[in-house]
């Protein structure tokens, strides 16, 4: 029993080590599983950041090239200028005798008529003009003649113009017992029996035109060479009182020698 007693004590320490060693090695586990803890607690923050890093830098980039596409759109939607052409050279250009262009009174028409209707006073008293161009391609005019003798000789004048156009104007001079003078202007486009039927249609739609260039007509007439019966100084008094207004003259002279007293005429 004595021995018994005596190994007793032997065994308790080493109990008491291995109890120690227990415990040291419970205290150790703790921080064994402690550690882990705090070595992989930052370790979710570096992939967050190394995944945060590529997209900030992929904004940033693409915030940098957003302006450079703008700008890129803004230079292909800009117009482009356009050439201006270039301009043209005013050359010394000819004017065609005769051309369609003709504006106004030709100078020989202008003249004329500035003249017979003078204020002044003329012994002129008509004149004859004809197409100075291409039938149908022009309403310029050109003097053919001029007179003092009034309607007679007229007469003479066209009697051989049988192959002629032309456009004569008369003037006539109207007074009455108060001593009231008028002048008249008769107009007459003679179309000669000898004009081919082509030329006839064609002036036929520049008459107006041409009829521009006397700018006072009361009466007009449209006559052949043939006209010794339509203009003698009897048949031309009849046809102004028949076109005249109210006042009627109580004379009229187509020319020198050439009056007719109109009084006999106004109730016919």
């Amino acid at each position: 029993m004595a021995e018994q007693e005596e190994e007793q004590p032997q065994a308790e320490p080493q109990q008491e080590e291995e109890q120690q060693q227990e415990a040291a090695a419970a205290d150790e586990e703790p921080a064994a599983d402690d550690a882990p803890a705090v070595d992989d607690a930052p370790a979710p923050a570096d992939d967050e950041a190394a995944d945060a890093a590529p997209q900030e830098q992929a904004e940033e980039a693409a915030a940098e090239e957003a302006p450079q596409e703008a700008a890129a759109e803004e230079v292909k939607e800009e117009p482009k200028d356009e050439p201006k052409p270039a301009p043209k050279k005013k050359g010394n250009k000819k004017k065609k005798k005769g051309g369609g262009g003709d504006s106004g009174a030709s100078e020989d028409a202008q003249a004329l008529w500035d003249e017979i209707s003078s204020k002044k006073g003329t012994d002129m008293n008509w004149y004859a003009l004809e197409l100075s161009g291409k039938i149908g391609a022009s309403t310029n005019l050109k003097e053919v003649s001029r007179g003092t003798g009034g309607a007679l000789e007229i007469i003479e004048f066209v009697k051989d113009k049988a192959n002629n156009i032309l456009f004569i104007l008369l003037k006539a001079v109207t007074t009455d017992d108060s001593k009231s003078v008028r002048t008249k202007f008769i107009f007459i486009r003679l179309i000669g029996s000898g004009v081919a039927t082509m030329k006839k249609a064609k002036i036929t739609p520049s008459l107006g035109k041409i009829g521009d260039s006397f700018p006072c007509k009361h009466l007009t007439l449209d006559l052949s060479e043939n006209c010794e019966a339509d203009i003698t100084p009897e048949k031309l008094a009849r046809e102004l009182l028949r076109v005249g207004g109210a006042h009627k003259p109580d004379l009229i002279s187509f020319g020198p020698g050439q009056d007719i007293d109109v009084k006999s005429y106004k109730n016919n």
